[in-house]
């Protein structure tokens, strides 16, 4: 679905854009995430459907995820102090190459992640509910 990709990119173009830290980054949730890979951010979409709102619409909604991913060792206070002074503050500006393909774009919450298996990395992951046109 090219909508989805466009999204992703500008998102991605926008962060990339704006900080210059050394990061790997990711189109779309990681598929594996190790050592040398961090610190990362990954930008995707999950829940993406047609609202159904419009007999002949086509309208979606899905969930922006932009995710900081940093090594285990770090706190949960690191992972804030990274989103809160890097990520929110550009998103909440507004991306303009967005302007002409959402509706909305409103703050859903922060989940924290951490690999339980490897223990290598944590995770703050912003989300967005997106409304938009496909």
């Amino acid at each position: 679905m090219i909508n989805h990709a466009q999204i992703r990119a500008a998102v991605l173009a926008a962060l990339q854009s704006a900080i210059q830290d050394n990061l790997t980054w990711h189109d779309g949730y990681p598929g594996v995430i190790n050592a040398t890979g961090l610190p990362a951010i990954a930008v995707y979409l999950t829940e993406a459907k047609y609202t159904g709102d419009e007999l002949d619409g086509n309208t979606w909604s899905a969930e922006l995820r932009i995710g900081y991913f940093s090594a285990a060792e770090n706190s949960d206070n690191d992972l804030d102090i990274f989103i809160g002074e890097k990520v929110y503050p550009l998103i909440e500006e507004g991306i303009p190459q967005l302007a002409d393909k959402l509706e909305s774009m409103v703050l859903a919450g922060c989940d924290y992640l951490r690999d339980e298996e490897t223990m290598l990395w944590r995770a703050a992951v912003l989300k967005y509910n997106l409304i938009y046109n496909l």
